[in-house]
C-alpha cells in the first residue's frame, strides 16, 4: 500500500514538473513574440515607465477606465524609454496604449496608479 502511494506521489510530481516546464516554455515564447514593449509604474518614484525596444518612434496614450484620453505623447526614435509623471493623475486603473509610428498593431497594458 505504501509503495502504491509513493508511486502515485512520484507520478504526480513528474506531471507537475512537466506542466511547469511547458508553462515556462509557453510563457517565454509569448514574451519573445511581444513587440518588446515594457510598461510599468516605478514603485519608488511613482512614474509610469514605457520602454520600446523596437528601433522606431512610437506614440504613448494613457486612458482612464471611462475611455477618456488623459495623456498623449510621440516618443522619438533615439530614446526608447519615456518616464511620465503621474502625480497629477487620480489614483486608479489606467490603460496605456503604445503604437509604433508606422501605425502597425499597438500594445495595450493595464496599470494601477497609486
Amino acid at each position: 500500500m505504501k509503495d502504491r502511494i509513493s508511486n502515485l506521489g512520484s507520478i504526480v510530481l513528474v506531471l507537475l514538473l512537466l506542466f511547469a516546464i511547458n508553462y515556462t516554455y509557453a510563457f517565454s515564447n509569448e514574451i519573445s513574440e511581444e513587440k518588446a514593449v515594457v510598461v510599468f509604474v516605478d514603485a519608488f518614484t511613482g512614474e509610469l515607465v514605457v520602454t520600446n525596444h523596437v528601433n522606431s518612434s512610437y506614440e504613448i496614450q494613457l486612458f482612464d477606465l471611462t475611455g477618456k484620453e488623459v495623456f498623449k505623447v510621440l516618443q522619438d526614435q533615439g530614446t526608447p524609454t519615456r518616464r511620465i509623471q503621474t502625480s497629477e493623475l487620480r489614483k486608479g486603473i489606467y490603460l496605456v496604449r503604445v503604437t509604433p509610428a508606422s501605425n502597425t498593431s499597438s500594445v495595450i497594458v493595464k496599470v494601477m496608479i497609486r
